[in-house]
């Protein structure tokens, strides 16, 4: 055993191969002591299967040699892969094959791909490639998941040993991968059908291959010629937009960034050629980057995605410093695009609200000089896009308590949509619609904060037309995130109302909001959003206090009850990720309910509810420390004197003395 642990230094795979080697080859102690280590003990191990399988020449040692080959051809691409992803990001450090200490990890290539570039009639179940895996499972790594196992080479240098020892090999895959698809395909792209596993990793590796072949032959041009090929770039963003929808962003990354690659060689290699037209070639690179700044900012990348930002601002700023009056209307627009996506980043991932707001100027500078210099040619979507930015500078300011500026910027906005409907009439489109409400929400929000009500409810009120005349034009196309935007309106009206004493009114809000999202959790089923979950909880909990002030104790009791299964239930689902917040809000929900049992002398569910209140809200004390805030702290030491009332009148004296000091306290 240690003699085996010497030779394989200890690393497990090696470890497997020699006791393989012993088992087939039946050696003792002395004949194991003299077996060679390193990339010794691999060529060893080859000629022993060489020998085994029948010689060189026999079929099954020519499938091991193909596929040995072709792992390492497959093992090199990822690695020059990882170099043209570094080559493409805005920073160089970044590789989307690295690991956390950067070195490269390359996961393997599923059964199907391998079968396919193989060219195995039977597929992935052919008989010869499962006894050649079988013959190598000394020398391969196979990664498991839920959807296929991946395939590569599992031992320590063994790659470099392949290389070395069948260089010839190894470099016919790269032409074999990278060639013969290229010039099949070239000129019919919308042909490739990307469903077939070897296609598509074909397609994504045939840069890495391409690059590959010409380091080892500088006469072939293969790879300057992908670089060129347009419809090659276009396909790769095609793919990139086909992905960036659903789970696969990482997918979306690889298809943009070989997007990114090509597009700055081809700058870097036309730079001096002026039959190309470099400043188009330099606009559509900036604008990929601010697309893949949208990737990062969908995967909480947020410092990728600000550096593709900048470095699409860079671009642009370039072009209008060259370009100077002749800069176009479009690019500008463009421009203004990706400093309102990095203000987003700023004010809502990065928390840094200055930085927001001077994206924002920008963005709105922009726009409105194009709006100056335009007049009435100031295409439609420009103008609602100017007025998109207003409304996230004005929800800016409403964070940061800056409220007339706040009301400044809801205005404009609503000025500007408003101005877009009248002009186009009923070709305006849903999606404005849907935008111009939550104008009206965001500014009646503004207006119940300043307690100024009539304003509040008749933004409210208009609010709730807008996406309503939408329900009713959609139907069952009404998307759900709309619906829920309109249930949010409806509470936020029906809390207005409640405080303005207009309790049936307040009532029609809260049924309103509740029917709607219960459609929308019965519709939804597992996939209701958990924000959504909680918000329906709250509703509950607002109308339950509703109906306690009015003395409605059964449906008030009702609706905690419904409120704290809700919130329950969401406490269960996330665990360790139930947000800070929503704990509060139970716990808020138990004393309210606490509160209305001991107006009803149940004193004994009154302390059950204290007790999780209080349970609750001491945890979230005991986590927070000097960050828990004092509303929170106020309200823990209110249920402390609350339940040291109740024990007073139940002559429970100590107790009662004991909850108050540590109301006190």
């Amino acid at each position: 055993f240690i003699t085996l642990l010497e030779k394989s230094e200890k690393r497990f795979l090696y470890f497997s191969l020699l006791v393989d080697i012993i088992k087939e080859q039946n050696l003792d102690l002395a004949q194991l002591k003299q077996l060679p280590t390193g990339e010794d003990l691999y060529s060893h191990f080859i000629k022993n299967l060489e020998s085994k399988l029948g010689g060189k020449n026999s079929k099954h040692f020519i499938k091991v040699k193909q596929l040995l080959t072709l792992l390492t051809a497959c093992e090199q691409a990822s690695v020059m892969d990882a170099q043209i992803m570094r080559e493409s990001a805005s920073n160089p450090e970044y590789s989307s094959g690295n690991n956390s200490e950067g070195e490269i990890v390359w996961p393997g290539i599923d059964l199907a791909t391998i079968a396919g570039l193989l060219n195995e009639s039977a597929g992935q179940h052919s008989t010869q490639l499962i006894f050649t895996l079988y013959t190598l499972k000394s020398l391969l790594s196979v990664e498991r998941s839920e959807v296929q196992a991946q395939y590569r080479l599992g031992l320590k240098e063994l790659a470099g040993f392949i290389n070395t020892h069948w260089t010839d090999e190894v470099l016919e895959w790269h032409r074999q991968i990278s060639e013969p698809f290229y010039y099949s395909w070239k000129d019919r792209w919308n042909e490739l059908d990307i469903s077939i596993p070897e296609n598509q990793y074909q397609l994504r590796y045939l840069m890495a291959h391409g690059n590959l072949l010409l380091n080892a032959d500088h006469s072939n041009f293969l790879f300057e010629k992908i670089i060129n090929d347009v419809e090659v770039r276009t396909l790769n963003f095609q793919l990139y937009l086909n992905s960036k929808d659903d789970t696969y962003y990482r997918k979306a990354i690889e298809w943009i960034s070989l997007t990114i690659f090509t597009m700055k060689k081809l700058i870097q290699l036309t730079s001096n050629d002026q039959s190309v037209d470099v400043m188009n070639f330099t606009f559509l690179l900036a604008i990929v980057f601010m697309n893949r700044g949208n990737i990062y900012e969908s995967l909480n990348q947020s410092e990728l995605a600000r550096q593709d930002y900048q470095g699409s601002i860079n671009l642009f700023e370039a072009l209008q410093q060259c370009l100077q009056d002749g800069f176009p209307n479009e690019w500008q627009n463009n421009l203004a695009a990706v400093y309102m996506n990095r203000g987003n980043l700023h004010q809502q991932f990065l928390n840094q609200p200055e930085l927001a707001r001077q994206d924002y100027q920008q963005a709105i500078y922009l726009r409105e000089n194009l709006q100056q210099r335009l007049q009435d040619g100031f295409p439609n979507e420009w103008q609602n896009n100017l007025a998109a930015v207003y409304m996230n500078r004005g929800n800016l300011y409403y964070s940061l308590n800056q409220s007339e500026l706040a009301r400044q910027d809801y205005q404009q906005a609503i000025y500007l949509s408003e101005a877009l409907q009248l002009r186009l009439q009923d070709n305006f489109p849903d999606e404005w619609q849907n935008d111009l409400a939550s104008a009206y929400t965001n500014l009646g929000s503004l207006y119940d904060s300043l307690n100024q009500p009539e304003l509040a409810r008749q933004d409210y009120q208009q609010a709730i037309y807008l996406r309503e005349s939408l329900q009713q034009r959609l139907q069952d196309d009404f998307p759900n995130e709309w619906q829920n935007d309109l249930a949010k309106v409806y509470m936020n009206s029906g809390v207005l109302h409640s405080s303005l004493n207009h309790s049936e009114l307040a009532l029609q809000d809260y049924r309103k909001a509740i029917d709607l999202r219960e459609s929308l959790q019965q519709r939804l089923q597992d996939n209701f959003p958990s924000e959504w979950q909680n918000s329906l909880a709250k509703v509950y909990m607002n109308r339950g206090d509703l109906h306690s002030s009015l003395n409605y104790t059964d449906l008030a009791l009702q609706d905690y009850q419904q409120a704290i299964n809700l919130g329950v239930n969401l406490q269960d689902s996330l665990q360790d990720n139930f947000p800070n917040e929503w704990q509060n809000d139970l716990a808020k929900v138990y004393m309210n309910r606490g509160n209305l049992n001991y107006s009803l002398n149940h004193p004994e569910l009154v302390l059950q509810d204290y007790q999780q209140t209080i349970d609750l809200q001491e945890i979230l004390r005991q986590r927070l420390q000097d960050n828990f805030p004092d509303k929170w702290q106020n309200s823990l030491a209110t249920i402390y004197m609350n339940r040291g009332v109740l024990y007073s009148s139940l002559n429970y004296p100590d107790l009662a003395l004991k909850k108050k000091k540590k109301a006190i306290d």
